[in-house]
């Protein structure tokens, strides 16, 4: 049933008199629309922020502690131009639109808050006539019960939105609140910096750290046979295929926020990090990989200047993370130490990155399919309060017992496993394992790799845990790969997989891809030609690196293998294909690893 909730009228919160300003659009606002779309108008990019409104507030106390928002961020009073020359516009004079709508005692603040966002996310945001942001209201017995923000993340990231929603509730709380401390840059401070020298260099330091993890990171993590049992319609109870979202599984763990802050406080990590190490332990149990690497969703306000930067800012870092510590301790600090280094660069430009990304690619000849996403959310959420003296350890047995967890189904996620913190607190950790497609990674991984963290958190509450025990402390088993899987340049590939590509890349030519010892020890695929399109290595990897699926794709090619590390231009081919001492004993015309020369480092 929906809920006993009606839209009573609206009313404008009118602003005048303030500073109107222009500039160019930030690097996060550029980013977002390539996310979005030139236009920005993707139903994707509106998001919500439930607003806290203190008890017994009126319609009108409400309407000033919006005024002074409007006023106090310049975000909430933007416009964009992005025909030609892409601008942001700061109004000094406007309506901010309100709607408010009246419900009774029984609706309780969630359902509230989903149903005023759904009425308030029609139609799409118009970027170049229409503010940001939309207020919903609900009124119950003549006041303010709870209120909705609805966004465009071209003017708000979560991390904006929460300061923003926490700014509101002080104000309604205080009329009297002092205004904002001064150094808090708004987005037209940001977008200056980013063009001066200082801004440059960071834009730039940030290009090269995702450089070096472009050049070593395994092209996929969960890189494993594909599970014949595991039907393509699969869906969550409750749920159907038909709806297109992505299967989730929920674990809430009473006995892991106890046992968090203890490790965080023995390894000097912090909590976040611990349970992040715990995915990722389990993540390389399950996957075999010595270096797991990860995007994880940053929204980076280091530095007083954005520190209460309400704006756009979030953007991707890739974390690596050498696996092969001996116990857990050690694995938190190296993943508390790698993310750290990601979030310093985790200011990029999209486009800029996207180009290079192409160049690395055609170098290296492996697509970087961007697999697994880490999204913690909690803090931005207000759901991260960590005491600075945990609980007592005797508490977890019957804390584990009060363990609980749901399927669900999601918001659609492109990767194969995306893994959201919701909350870390003192009553609980709660997190999300979803999956794009359950052909990949079955319903029954998602739910062992979700326990699988949960177990070694405990287990690692007043101890230590050995890494090469970790299948016995949490149930989590190593993926049994065949004789056809081979590690090829920090990658886990599939040969058969890898003679596909090659055989539709260069037909009508006979191919075959073997794999053959590297100078440095390690393995190399090599590719066996006899005729067809390419006449020199070079055009041999340009074809096969132009038939590897990209990072959007779903597609089992791109997560199995990657692009030959050397090719041999045989004069023809021998009588049995699949004789590999015969290729190898062909007539040579030419061989090389294909590669174009990597640019020279700037002076």
């Amino acid at each position: 049933m929906s809920p006993e909730i009606a839209r009573a009228g609206s009313f404008p919160v009118a602003f005048h008199g303030l500073p109107e300003r222009a500039a160019p659009l930030t690097v996060g606002q550029r980013n977002v629309l390539i996310w979005l779309g030139k236009a920005g108008t993707a139903a994707i990019g509106v998001n919500k922020w439930a607003l806290t409104v203190p008890p017994g507030r009126t319609v009108d106390d409400v309407r000033a502690a919006l005024s002074r928002l409007v006023a106090d961020h310049e975000s909430l009073r933007t416009c964009f131009d992005l025909d030609g020359e892409q601008r942001q516009r700061v109004l000094g004079a406007g309506d901010l639109p309100v709607e408010v709508f009246t419900g009774d005692r029984t609706v309780d603040d969630d359902t509230a808050v989903d149903h005023l966002h759904h009425r308030l996310r029609h139609p799409p945001f118009d970027p170049a006539t229409e503010l940001p942001v939309r207020i919903g209201l609900l009124v119950v017995d003549g006041t303010v019960r709870t209120g909705v923000m609805t966004f465009s993340h071209l003017a708000l990231d979560i991390g904006g939105a929460a300061l923003a929603g926490r700014r509101f509730t002080e104000l309604a709380a205080d009329p009297a609140a002092a205004p904002l401390a001064d150094g808090a840059w708004q987005p037209v401070e940001r977008a200056e910096w980013e063009r001066s020298p200082s801004g440059q260099r960071q834009l730039g330091s940030a290009l090269r750290y995702w450089e070096r993890q472009l050049r070593t990171a395994p092209h996929c993590v969960y890189a494993v046979p594909l599970a014949p049992r595991a039907p393509a319609d699969w869906a969550p109870p409750g749920s159907s295929a038909a709806d297109r979202r992505s299967p989730a599984f929920e674990l809430r763990s009473p006995a892991a926020a106890i046992a968090v802050p203890h490790i965080a406080q023995r390894t000097g990590v912090s909590p976040t990090m611990v349970v992040v190490a715990a995915f990722v332990a389990v993540l390389a149990r399950r996957t075999g990989h010595p270096r797991c690497a990860f995007i994880s969703l940053v929204g980076n306000r280091l530095g007083r200047h954005l520190h209460g930067y309400v704006g756009t800012i979030a953007g991707p870092s890739l974390v690596q993370v050498e696996t092969d510590a001996a116990g857990f301790d050690d694995l938190a600090r190296r993943t508390g130490n790698a993310s750290l280094g990601a979030a310093r660069h985790s200011v990029v430009d999209v486009a800029a990155l996207n180009e290079l990304s192409q160049e690395v690619y055609a170098q290296r000849g492996v697509a970087f399919a961007r697999d697994i996403v880490v999204n913690n959310i909690h803090h931005a959420l207000g759901n991260h309060t960590v005491d600075p003296t945990p609980a007592d350890l005797s508490g977890i047995p019957a804390a584990a017992a009060l363990t609980s967890t749901k399927w669900t189904s999601w918001e659609r996620v492109p990767q194969l496993l995306n893994f959201r913190m919701f909350r870390l607190d003192a009553t609980a950790l709660t997190f999300r394992l979803a999956t794009a497609s359950v052909r990949w990674v079955p319903a029954a991984d998602l739910e062992m790799l979700s326990r699988g963290i949960e177990a070694l958190l405990i287990a690692a509450a007043d101890t230590d845990v050995d890494l090469a025990e970790l299948t016995e402390c949490t149930g989590v088993e190593p993926v049994a790969r065949g004789p056809g899987w081979h590690y090829v340049d920090g990658c886990w590939i599939e040969l058969a997989q890898a003679r596909r590509l090659v055989a539709d890349a260069l037909k009508p030519a006979v191919t075959t891809v073997l794999v053959e010892p590297a100078p440095d020890g390690t393995a190399v695929l090599v590719a066996y030609v006899a005729g067809g399109p390419a006449d020199s290595p070079e055009k041999a990897h340009e074809l096969c690196v132009a038939a590897l699926p990209g990072p959007a794709a779903l597609d089992y090619l791109a997560y199995t293998t990657i692009a030959p590390g050397r090719y041999v231009l045989c004069a023809d081919a021998p009588s049995d294909v699949d004789d590999d001492r015969a290729w190898r004993g062909r007539e040579v015309l030419s061989s090389g690893d294909g590669r174009p020369a990597a640019p020279a480092d700037p002076p």
